[in-house]
């Protein structure tokens, strides 16, 4: 008959979708695989990364422990330099007042000043006392600079410190001795503290 179909051609359908079948099942194992094989890379550079990560976050924590260090560290020197500079100061005076010449020899002429203020004290007890003598700032026609003496005997630079408050001869000549004052930084605030 004509529109019957034969059980050849039913086989024949069965075995061709059994082989079609077959084909994607072997095609979708083979794509199983390699998808396997990509989640396993992929679950390595995870790992790689969580392993890097935590080295990096270690790595961190021992910068941040260094640093916190070195933070430290670095404002307890700050501070002593700030305590070396308020005790240099303390064998300092400074001039205000004295005439600038032109080719000065400033050390003479402060030496020669404080003989005036202190006759009794030789010359030569200056000289030794007086260790630096210079102006400071820079160089103005119309203002008389500063002068920073720097002392070796801190007994003298008293001395002259407490003679120089009366004395007869700073009035004459419009000088004012003054001690120097040390600037350092205290909790964000600019502070003074007096050589004393």
């Amino acid at each position: 008959m004509e529109g019957e179909i034969s059980n050849l051609t039913i086989l024949e359908a069965i075995q061709s979708m059994e082989k079609n079948f077959n084909e994607q099942l072997l095609e979708l194992r083979e794509q199983s695989k390699q998808s396997n094989c990509v989640i396993a890379s992929l679950a390595k550079a995870v790992q790689y990364n969580a392993d890097e990560v935590k080295d990096c976050k270690e790595k961190i924590s021992d910068l941040e422990k260094c640093n916190e260090c070195l933070c430290k560290e670095n404002k307890e020197l700050k501070e002593r330099i700030r305590e070396q500079e308020r005790y240099k100061m303390r064998w300092c005076l400074k001039i205000k007042g004295l005439t600038e010449e032109k080719d000065e020899s400033i050390r003479l002429n402060v030496i020669q000043l404080f003989n005036k203020i202190a006759p009794d004290m030789e010359e030569r007890q200056l000289e030794e006392a007086i260790d630096i003598v210079h102006r400071v700032g820079r160089k103005d026609d119309n203002r008389k600079r500063h002068i920073v003496v720097l002392f070796v005997q801190r007994h003298v630079k008293e001395e002259l410190w407490w003679r120089c408050k009366d004395s007869p001869v700073c009035r004459e000549k419009g000088i004012r001795l003054a001690e120097m004052f040390a600037a350092g930084r205290q909790g964000g605030k600019k502070a003074t503290v007096a050589a004393d």
